[in-house]
């Protein structure tokens, strides 16, 4: 009975809602938000104590959980700005408290960080809709060209190729904490932005010193893949 009257229904109401697109003024004052979140979240005098190390590592799976809902209503362009600036925190100084030192409680801050940013990577991998949101390049074609005269099929993939050679964000990558005083530039969305990002902070985390953050690391390239 549901169904027959689901039948009768006008159309349009099964139709999903336009995705969002934020005016710079929110989005830079989102983008704001989420820096100084995130920086309070890896401030190295929250790892001397146990109760503010869980509190900030509780707030950080908050902001990645927020991120990676926005994927539901926001233009991926947004989005992918948003969780670009949001991993950005993790390799920039801006005048953020950190120091890496073995904290009060003797805990190593840059390796706890390290984690924080596996917890992102993990959540992202998970998600659902992952191969969506990562803009697939064969998403991105108009029209393939096989019937096409074969230099310009040629000359297509060609193409191709050198889009997949120039993907990476090795910037957005360090292993050992906040190291850099440069302002990244936040680069246009490309396909696969979000994969290539992934398995970029994971090859970084197999050849790091510890041994739990190189297992897990790998694990998460295993299941990517």
């Amino acid at each position: 009975v549901l169904l027959q009257q689901a039948d009768r229904l006008p159309s349009k109401l099964f139709d999903a809602p336009p995705l969002i697109r934020l005016d710079d003024v929110v989005l830079r004052n989102l983008e704001s938000l989420i820096s100084m979140i995130t920086d309070a979240c890896i401030d190295c005098r929250n790892f001397d104590t146990r109760e503010f190390q869980h509190i900030s590592i509780d707030v950080n799976d908050s902001v990645i959980l927020f991120l990676r809902d926005l994927f539901s209503f926001l233009d991926p362009k947004c989005v992918h700005r948003l969780v670009l600036i949001y991993f950005s925190r993790f390799v920039v100084k801006d005048g953020k408290q950190w120091q890496d030192r073995d904290s009060k409680i003797g805990i190593k801050c840059s390796w706890e960080i390290c984690k924080m940013r596996l917890n992102a990577v993990t959540a992202f991998a998970r998600f659902p809709d992952f191969i969506r949101v990562n803009s697939p390049q064969m998403n991105n074609w108009s029209i393939w060209p096989i019937r096409s005269q074969s230099d310009i099929t040629m000359s297509f993939f060609d193409q191709t190729l050198e889009n997949y050679f120039s993907l990476g964000l090795p910037a957005f990558v360090t292993p050992d904490g906040p190291n850099t005083n440069a302002r990244l530039t936040v680069p246009r969305l490309q396909p696969h932005w979000l994969a290539e990002l992934i398995v970029d902070i994971c090859l970084a985390g197999t050849d790091h010193a510890e041994q739990k953050i190189q297992h897990r690391a790998s694990s998460l390239l295993h299941e990517l893949f």
